[in-house]
């Protein structure tokens, strides 16, 4: 039996295979709902093949499957793990999650906004404790 696993779209992903002889040859399968048979995963920049599984850099929803690990060491292969990938698409979370409010942008006067922006290197000058942080500030109002 295959152990469920769950990914969200668009997010990183990884299944983890440790076979227990780092010299053996590992081969990861792919069955997807409704294929005859299980086909050997492509990998590519956003699907890697690790030393210790796979890494999905951008989840799809066609990744869904059941993922096969399988070791081959001096002609005999083994299953090492068997995961049953679910992916949650994207548009699922946004039901379940919404997307919090914007705050309401002050209106523009003369194509300036009326409240001065603050500066976003001002914390983290501050949270480094930079002793010049009025010449530093000077300096970047310039730029």
């Amino acid at each position: 039996a295959a152990t469920t696993v769950y990914g969200t779209e668009h997010n990183s992903t990884f299944l983890e295979c440790l076979p227990k002889s780092p010299q053996a040859a590992v081969r990861w399968l792919l069955q997807r709902p409704g294929d005859e048979g299980p086909d050997q995963v492509k990998t590519d920049e956003r699907v890697l093949h690790t030393e210790r599984g796979l890494l999905f850099r951008r989840l799809s929803r066609f990744d869904a499957g059941t993922y096969t690990c399988t070791t081959l060491e001096h002609g005999f292969s083994q299953t090492v793990v068997r995961l049953a990938l679910v992916v949650i698409v994207a548009s699922q979370l946004d039901n379940v999650f919404p997307p919090e409010p914007k705050p309401e942008e002050p209106p523009a006067r003369g194509g300036l906004a009326s409240t001065r922006p603050k500066a976003w290197y001002k914390d983290i000058l501050q949270l480094i404790g930079f002793a010049n942080l009025p010449r530093v500030d000077e300096y970047c109002e310039r730029v």
